[in-house]
């Protein structure tokens, strides 16, 4: 928190989430589409998603 009152997040986790979801990203764009795997794939990315949103 600054003097103002802003609220800032911790940019230790941001960087972890933006690191891992660029990972998932990139091997969910290399899946080939209507596969087994992009469908076991997809939730990943979608769960640290939804924390990467929450986190800010």
């Amino acid at each position: 928190m600054t003097d103002i009152g802003l609220k800032t997040g911790n940019h230790r986790h941001t960087t972890k989430y933006a690191k891992r979801s660029a990972l998932l990203q990139s091997c969910l764009s290399k899946k080939e589409k209507s596969s087994n795997i992009r469908a076991m794939a997809k939730p990943k990315f979608a769960k640290l998603h939804a924390k990467k949103r929450s986190q800010t």
